[in-house]
């Protein structure tokens, strides 16, 4: 019975030392390929971050990781913290890093969070961005911005001409500039939680290609705790705004330039936040 015991603790023994280290960390079982510093990924697969990483200068590319593959990048909720320069995850090429992925990866002190340019179905989400010149930039490309907090940034998404760009269930506070959009571009903006000096800027002297700011009214538990989906909750306009018949949706559009959020929420609880 003892040599059996003994046996079987050894089998254990040799199956988790052969498991490869990517498959393990703090956070439980994972499978990918770690990340342990600034790299660039040009191949498709899982890249795991299994440990902070703080006070990173890249290299001469100017970005501590360089997505150009088909790749995703899962921070495991670790942090990637820079020195305030250069950009944290940089997603530069057009087909070969088409729909790349960053998830749950907090990113702070950097130029440039995340990076797009010319690559499209990017996805980005369950992400903290802190503390960086510019939350996310997209440049002549297409991404998902869905389940984010952004905040201390001069600009928390720069959305620049020709550009598609999705932002979803996310807060978005304490910035000079919540969302920047330029001319040409196309948002879809709707369920996120706005309190910024300045909550939108559109400039350009051309219009937008398309520009939705809320949805079709329909339940469903939206981000500051309301029965009911359509825009978004605005600091300036939300907390005072008219509700008659307290479906906690302002009865009134919250004006955007040109466009207008027509169902902006307000809520049960005055600037709750669910995530």
């Amino acid at each position: 019975m003892r040599n059996a015991t003994l046996f079987i603790v050894f089998l254990i023994v040799c199956l988790v030392l052969a498991a490869p280290a990517a498959a393990r960390s703090a956070n439980g079982p994972v499978r990918g390929t770690p990340i342990t510093g600034c790299m660039v990924i040009d191949q498709p697969g899982t890249y795991i971050l299994t440990r902070n990483l703080m006070n990173v200068a890249p290299g001469p590319s100017g970005a501590c990781i360089v997505v150009n593959a088909d790749a995703t990048i899962d921070g495991r909720g670790h942090t990637l913290d820079g020195i305030g320069t250069d950009t944290a995850v940089k997603i530069p090429t057009m087909d070969l890093s088409d729909g790349a992925t960053v998830r749950n990866l907090v990113l702070t002190d950097w130029n440039t969070g995340v990076s797009v340019s010319s690559a499209f179905g990017v996805s980005i989400s369950g992400c903290t961005f802190r503390n960086n010149r510019f939350g996310v930039s997209v440049a002549d490309g297409g991404a998902d911005i869905q389940n984010c907090r952004i905040s201390g940034s001069d600009m928390g998404v720069l959305i620049e001409p020709l550009s598609g760009v999705g932002v979803s269930n996310s807060r978005i506070a304490d910035n000079g500039i919540g969302v920047v959009i330029d001319d040409f571009a196309s948002v879809v903006i709707t369920n996120n939680y706005f309190r910024n000096a300045e909550n939108v800027l559109i400039r350009g002297d051309r219009p937008l290609s398309s520009a939705v700011f809320s949805t079709e009214l329909a339940r469903g538990r939206n981000i500051v705790g309301g029965k009911w989906l359509g825009g978004n909750y605005w600091s300036d306009y939300s907390p005072d705004c008219l509700d008659a018949d307290r479906n906690w949706i302002c009865d009134d559009p919250y004006p955007l330039g040109d466009y207008r959020d027509s169902l902006p929420l307000t809520g049960p609880v005055r600037g709750r936040i669910l995530r």
